[in-house]
């Protein structure tokens, strides 16, 4: 799995987008480059090294700043951190996870709101970190269904080859332990999808409550207990499916 989601790397994140965003479709580009040959102008043929690197200074300063000011772009920054969950989570051609997705974009840029107004805000760093472990479990029970959806196809297309009674009757009660295992990962996302929708609403509550340190701590307390609850179902047929994968795909394993 990978390093969950912290508010810093949240940060950074953001940051390198919004350079990036500012860079090519802002004024970024346009004023590094006036800078660029600027400064080979007054260095390289005037010989003033000085104003050369006052130029490259203020062009450089000019970018930070309106980089700076674009962090204040709610709309922007909500769409930037869509785009890099999207990257980060495995995005499934069968299972749609948009659902899942939008709810983790507005828990985030709650957290980022009352961090703003508010400061850094332990218990709902916590519920940044618990959203992003929601996505990537989520992310892995799909994966383990396309696993398993082809072992499903394997032993079905051997079934049909089977003449041997002892043998079809061991690979039907395979076919079944496969089948069952698919569904209940199934229920798993369709689970994670509600605990980010409850999330959400609990966070919302949270915000809200920023000054009633008691209620917000009360309010942390259930909902990490509801994923953690959650969490533990999850690996358990997590653990049960990749004993199927382990015994009829070893090279997955």
């Amino acid at each position: 799995m990978p390093r969950l989601l912290s508010y810093s790397m949240l940060r950074y994140r953001l940051f390198a987008g919004l350079c990036g965003y500012v860079f090519n479709k802002g004024v970024g580009g346009p004023l590094l480059a006036v800078g660029v040959i600027g400064a080979g102008v007054a260095g390289g043929i005037f010989g003033l090294v000085s104003i050369s690197l006052l130029i490259i200074a203020m062009c450089t300063g000019a970018f930070l700043l309106t980089v700076m000011e674009a962090l204040g772009n709610r709309e922007l920054s909500k769409q930037l951190i869509r785009e890099f969950l999207e990257r980060r989570i495995y995005q499934s051609m069968k299972i749609d996870t948009k659902r899942s997705s939008a709810y983790a974009v507005e828990i985030i840029m709650k957290i980022m709101d009352t961090a703003r107004v508010h400061g850094k805000d332990i218990e709902l760093l916590r519920m940044l970190t618990e959203t992003d472990r929601m996505l990537l479990l989520q992310t892995q029970s799909i994966r383990q269904i396309e696993d398993l959806e082809r072992i499903i196809d394997l032993v079905g297309t051997a079934k049909k080859r089977t003449r041997d009674d002892r043998t079809a009757a061991l690979r039907n009660e395979n076919f079944e332990r496969i089948k069952k295992s698919m569904e209940e990962i199934t229920i798993s996302v369709m689970e994670i999808e509600g605990a980010l929708e409850t999330l959400l609403l609990q966070v919302a509550q949270m915000e809200q409550k920023a000054s009633d340190l008691v209620e917000k701590e009360q309010l942390a307390h259930e909902a990490l207990e509801t994923l953690k609850s959650l969490q533990a179902v999850v690996n358990a047929r997590h653990e049960t499916a990749q004993e199927l994968v382990r015994t009829f795909v070893p090279n997955r394993a």
